[in-house]
């Protein structure tokens, strides 16, 4: 639900890439962590994408993602 100027400047990827990039990649549909959370594979790819487009801490990406500081 992002519009394409924040997903650009959160992701660096335009929104239409993402799923692209989930099925270039091979992406499972979904994650299972250790803790037994789930997050959908488009999901993990862009909590990834948001860690290394730029230096944040696990905390910064709470607000986006809406998961636990645990998970």
């Amino acid at each position: 639900d992002m519009d394409e100027c924040d997903c650009m400047a959160e992701f660096r990827f335009q929104k239409r890439h993402i799923p692209l990039l989930e099925d270039v990649l091979q992406l499972p549909d979904q994650f299972l962590c250790y803790q037994r959370s789930r997050s959908s594979g488009i999901e993990g790819l862009s909590i990834l994408l948001k860690r290394v487009s730029y230096p944040c801490r696990y905390s910064d990406m709470n607000a986006r993602f809406s998961k636990p500081l645990p998970v």
